[in-house]
């Protein structure tokens, strides 16, 4: 029996809810006897050029933002700027070559930038790889301009030099969600739920000391959002591994799942989560005016976990070579 069969035994979905809704009953029917609708359509991502123009504009605003709150002269804001794309630049190409689509920088004013883009499997190596390509690069550079910086003794190189420095070492740090806080999870953590939830949270509590004790108050706004990630993840799983215990498989992504199932989960995500019965009766299978948070909700829920194809070894290199990317700099800077 496959695992879709297997989820649509009708005793799975003939249920009450008993938590909230003690008293209501829903008149699901058999699934093999539905016609079900086209599950929605995933909606493709921006165009290139609108891609280009949003990191323009997001970047300006950046620039103008950083400007009016803090007491940088205006070079140092751009130079700063010109850092961090250079960084985002590197995880962009790296994740370009591993084939990822809708790929996009976006700057986020008064904290930085991120890369997004998507693939449907992804591996532990591509990611590592994707991860160190922002720093390491950005370590280089700064290296470099610190050797030209020293024998021409130019202020300006040598603010660039260190800005490079600073924010890619900042960057490899291991905590979530730094470059090296991902990439520790993804060598070592990322297969084991508690594990990872333990590490997500001692990371919140390193960045809000961190935050406190230099008075970098906007790095309170990631740990509200790390936050915020771990209660989603963890009601996520949740559901996850109900679908689970009901023979479903949910180590595959949106475009893999059937009409069917789409509407069966969708079934269960109201009969489990009562916040999700003022958007869906379960049996009634037609489009809710809302059905973009349910589908957006579901397409979550629905990952491939990253192929485990690093040997101890190859762990051991990627870990040996963020030490390095660390700590070398941090000897030159020392012996000046």
């Amino acid at each position: 029996m496959n695992s879709s069969e297997e989820y649509t035994d009708p005793l799975f979905f003939q249920q009450k809810n008993k938590e909230h809704h003690s008293e209501k009953t829903f008149d699901i029917p058999d699934p093999e006897t539905v016609l079900f609708p086209p599950k929605p359509r995933v909606i493709s991502g921006n165009s290139k050029e609108k891609s280009i123009q949003s990191t323009l504009i997001s970047a300006i605003g950046f620039i103008l933002l950083f400007h009016f709150v803090f007491d940088w002269a205006f070079i140092d804001i751009i130079i700063l700027t010109g850092v961090i794309f250079i960084h985002e630049l590197g995880h962009f190409f790296a994740m370009k070559t591993f084939n990822y689509s809708n790929l996009k920088i976006f700057f986020i004013p008064l904290l930085g930038a991120l890369t997004s883009g998507s693939k449907k499997i992804t591996s532990q190596k591509q990611e590592a790889i994707v991860l160190l390509a922002g720093p390491v690069p950005g370590i280089i550079i700064g290296g470099a301009l610190l050797f030209v910086a020293k024998n021409t003794n130019n202020n300006l190189i040598s603010s660039a030099a260190s800005i490079f420095i600073f924010i890619n070492i900042f960057n490899l740090l291991p905590v979530i969600p730094l470059d090296g806080g991902r990439l520790i999870n993804t060598l070592f953590f990322n297969s084991n739920t508690k594990i990872k939830k333990t590490f997500v949270i001692i990371s919140i509590i390193m960045l809000s000391s961190y935050a406190l004790f230099t008075k970098s108050y906007m790095l309170i706004i990631i740990s509200v959002l790390l936050l915020v990630s771990l209660k989603n993840d963890s009601k996520n799983n949740a559901f996850k591994a109900l679908l689970t215990s009901k023979f479903f498989n949910t180590n595959k992504d949106y475009d893999e799942v059937s009409n069917k199932e789409y509407w069966l989960i969708r079934d269960q995500l109201a009969l489990s989560e009562s916040s999700y019965l003022k958007y869906i009766t379960p049996g009634k299978y037609e489009y809710s005016e809302n059905e973009q948070i349910i589908f957006k909700r579901i397409e979550a829920i629905l990952t491939r976990a990253p192929l485990e194809d690093l040997s101890v070894a190859q762990k051991i290199l990627f870990s040996l070579l963020w030490l390095v990317a660390i700590l070398l700099p941090l000897i030159i800077i020392l012996n000046r």
